[in-house]
């Protein structure tokens, strides 16, 4: 589904976007209250705020990026060489130019009140036209534009060469020097359907990904599942205060923060797939107990009521979540006193663990008002200290907040978990990933009056067989 309006939650469970977001996993019901997935949260929503996208509607939204850097927004583009300016009239009301692709014969109107705006597109536009025809004249004359660079220096500056990437096979003929970059959609098509091929070729040669170009909000993706494939250069929007910004910021923080991390040596070995715990290393497995007992001094909007989420990021069988209760109307010394459930951590290498305190308000909708995240780590280089901790907190944009600090107690126990525990999560782990398939697909069928009978009768197999699993 696509919002036609935006959408503020007033209750807990409800869900928030903006106009115009891209709704995932939509489940429709009878009752106008449909259930959805918007940038990695799942909530309720009123269907009147939405419209049904058939699946070629939701192509063309995921192909946009490829071929427009703004998606929709974008309509047209024209070659900058090609482009004559003709003034069609000047002064009151408004100044219009009409721009035209001499080679094709398509034109565009453009008008403003203020004749000097139009005349300074007048004016860029025929200079960069100008600028345009000359390079490329020289360089059809001269085979090539002559650099002024030393070649001494620009010897020992040669780390790598970004190319376009071709494929798995040609890349591995290729010298380790060359790195490609990857746009969001199709780093994450990749990292999904070619994960091991994609590790093996990170373990010689360097990866870079960049968000999407649609993300006007400047808004992040979830880099955890970048990093699992191997994935050096996962480019992040510092100016925006989401979890892929607190999880980036948290796990980096390792190695005393000096920008990179070792690689685990398991995913080194030839075969290893971030989505089969078969192949992973559980020489330093470990099983992570948190006890949430209080915080101090948290800034809430008005009278603070609080809880607090656990989450254990990671591989797929890894990730994990827990949230406290709410202490209602006390943010000066909220306890909790909430002994967690152990966490099974099979590759702590790649895993971080963070705690984000939300603030409810009077309508049940929760803010984030603090967060922290932190490293696991392997048995030898481990992160986190066992025993009592008073961490301090920081804002959702990443800053220290004086005095305000969670207190808990952590445990980590280093040991091999038991295999059996990992094959019923890695099944629990199938069954959610064969829902959201079959909901999406029948969502696309019911929006082009296909006949969807069949797969919601595969749907509701799947969802008893989702409730049988146990871990």
């Amino acid at each position: 589904c696509r919002a036609l309006y935006r959408c503020q939650g007033t209750r807990a469970g409800d869900l928030t976007f903006p106009k115009g977001a891209v709704l995932l996993n939509v489940e429709q019901r009878d009752d106008g209250v449909w259930s959805g997935e918007y940038n990695g949260v799942t909530g309720t929503f009123s269907s009147n705020f939405v419209e049904v996208i058939d699946s070629e509607g939701l192509a063309k939204i995921e192909m946009s990026e490829h071929e427009t850097i703004l998606g929709e927004l974008q309509k047209g583009s024209f070659p900058v060489s090609s482009l004559t300016v003709q003034t069609l009239s000047q002064g009151e009301p408004r100044t219009v130019v009409r721009i035209m692709n001499k080679d094709t014969g398509q034109s565009i109107d453009v008008g403003s009140a203020v004749a000097q705006d139009v005349m300074q597109w007048v004016h860029k536009i025929n200079e960069l036209s100008t600028a345009e025809v000359t390079l490329a004249g020289k360089v059809k004359t001269t085979g090539k534009i002559k650099m002024k660079i030393a070649q001494s220096l620009s010897d020992l500056i040669y780390y790598s060469q970004s190319v376009p990437f071709q494929s798995f096979e040609v890349a591995q003929q290729s010298p380790y020097t060359h790195m490609s970059s990857w746009k969001e959609a199709q780093a994450m098509k990749t990292s999904e359907n070619e994960a091991v091929q994609w590790n093996q070729y990170n373990c010689r040669q360097l990866s870079r990904v960049y968000p999407a170009g649609k993300r006007i909000d400047s808004s992040n993706f979830d880099p955890q599942q970048l990093w699992n494939c191997g994935v050096q250069l996962a480019a992040m929007n510092s100016q925006t205060p989401d979890r892929g910004m607190w999880l980036n910021t948290g796990y980096f923080e390792q190695n005393g923060g000096v920008g990179y991390v070792l690689k685990p040596k398991t995913m080194l070995k030839p075969g290893f797939d971030p989505y089969n715990f078969k192949t992973f290393d559980y020489d330093n497995s470990c099983r992570v107990s948190v006890h949430i007992f209080s915080a101090r001094h948290l800034a809430g909007r008005g009278m603070t009521s609080a809880f607090v989420e656990v989450q254990v990021s990671g591989v797929d069988e890894d990730r994990n979540k827990y949230k406290t209760k709410t202490v209602e109307g006390n943010g000066l010394c909220p306890v909790w006193d909430e002994k967690i459930e152990a966490f099974d951590v099979s590759t702590p290498e790649l895993a971080t663990l963070g705690f984000i305190v939300y603030d409810v308000d009077m309508f049940g909708e929760p803010s984030p008002i603090a967060q922290r995240y932190f490293a696991i780590g392997s048995k030898k280089f481990a992160c986190l200290r066992n025993g009592w901790h008073s961490i301090k907190l920081k804002n959702p944009h990443g800053r220290g907040v004086g005095l305000t600090v969670l207190l808990v107690h952590i445990d980590v126990t280093y040991k091999k978990l038991n295999i059996k525990n990992m094959a019923a999560r890695a099944d629990l782990n199938r069954a959610v990933k064969e829902r959201d398939a079959l909901a999406k697909e029948v969502m696309q069928k019911k929006a082009v009056g296909a006949d969807s009978r069949e797969l919601e009768k595969q749907l509701e197999l799947v969802k008893r067989k989702l409730a049988d699993v146990k871990v």
